[in-house]
């Protein structure tokens, strides 16, 4: 419901999900990161050449999955922090630059908080890929916002 045209459907469904992922404690959040994935990607399969998914794109938009992918990083298996990160990569790209402000701490905080601890590879390369993510779009914002003025 996140893409349908008509912004009312998608902003009940954003409430619907907020409201659902209100009720999960910290250890059912870790295990949802393998739904919300494909969920994401499914609706992906929707857009019609868009890049960004309308839903996400709400003020808070992406908050009711933030929490998910939070604990997964900082409290799940190394497999778990690895998806997780790499699952809000996927949503960094799905989302506009201005809805992602308000998330910025919220984002960035668990990926520099892991970074300091002991993982493979793997799993330090999917979170260093989200925050790199997130800058990129906000510069290519910033690029839009200086042409759009000159």
């Amino acid at each position: 419901m996140f893409t349908d045209s008509n912004s009312d459907v998608f902003q009940m469904a954003w409430e619907v999900l907020s409201a659902v992922t209100k009720t999960l404690d910290s250890s059912q959040q870790t295990t949802h990161v393998g739904d919300i994935r494909p969920a994401v990607r499914f609706a992906v399969s929707d857009l019609k050449g868009q890049d960004l998914l309308p839903g996400f794109c709400l003020p808070k938009g992406i908050m009711p999955i933030l929490p998910i992918f939070r604990e997964a990083i900082l409290n799940g298996l190394p497999e778990i922090k690895e998806q997780a990160a790499q699952g809000l990569g996927e949503v960094i790209k799905l989302t506009s630059a201005q809805a992602l402000q308000p998330s910025v701490v919220h984002i960035t905080g668990p990926l520099i908080r892991i970074l300091g601890d002991r993982f493979k590879w793997n799993v330090k390369a999917a979170v260093l890929e989200s925050p790199v993510l997130l800058l990129v779009k906000v510069e290519r914002e910033r690029e839009r916002e200086r042409a759009r003025r000159t």
